[in-house]
């Protein structure tokens, strides 16, 4: 019996082929990235050449996770102060295209602060106001009065616009007409920084 052996018409084959579009190569619009702080994402912004190519998969690679990562989309998030290379690369025709990332991030404190160390009262007890500006990172960060003298009242007072890094304490006498001497003491909820402030009142 003879093995009957069927090949494809040519006109079917060279359909087939001319259906797929090779890559050719690869763009990228960012051949640099510049980060100054930690956290922060950005895009190399790969695509193969042609655009219309049938294959459009682009493979991310960082020589260093440590400074920074990159997803399967070409987004690049900073992790730490350094340098590293991402790499993208086509799944069709292995073309590559590198990315120098460099981070840079300002060394963000807890501020905890107020231009007053000290108030004096008279001996009437007229209720003054002390402003604290109390942030991390550009935001408000909470805090609490720590110790208040016992002939003291002290309340904290929040403003209606969060973004503010302020806020106003209220301080009111409970007695007149006797010296007294305390210190009124904030603790930042955060970091556990203490701002104290030295409270008198006059006879």
């Amino acid at each position: 019996m003879s093995e009957e052996i069927r090949t494809l018409p040519m006109a079917y084959t060279q359909a087939a082929y001319s259906a797929s579009i090779l890559v050719t190569g690869i763009n990228i619009t960012s051949s640099a990235l510049s980060f100054t702080s930690i956290g922060t994402v950005q895009n190399v912004g790969a695509s193969v050449v042609p655009s219309n190519a049938t294959n459009k998969t682009i493979l991310y690679s960082s020589d260093n996770n440590a400074v920074a990562t990159v997803d399967s989309s070409g987004q690049v998030t900073s992790v730490a102060n350094g340098t590293c290379t991402i790499t993208s690369k086509t799944q069709d025709g292995n073309f590559t295209k590198l990315c120098f990332v460099t981070v840079n991030a300002v060394a963000q404190e807890y501020i905890f602060e107020t231009a007053i160390t000290q108030m004096n009262f008279d001996a009437s007890g007229t209720t003054q106001n002390v402003v604290i500006t109390s942030s991390y990172q550009g935001t408000f960060s909470p805090f609490v009065i720590q110790n208040s003298p016992e002939w003291m009242t002290a309340m904290q007072v929040d403003y209606n616009d969060e973004t503010l890094m302020t806020r106003k304490i209220t301080l009111s006498p409970n007695t007149t007409g006797l010296p007294r001497t305390g210190t009124l003491q904030l603790r930042q909820t955060a970091s556990g920084k203490l701002l104290s402030i030295t409270l008198n009142q006059s006879v």
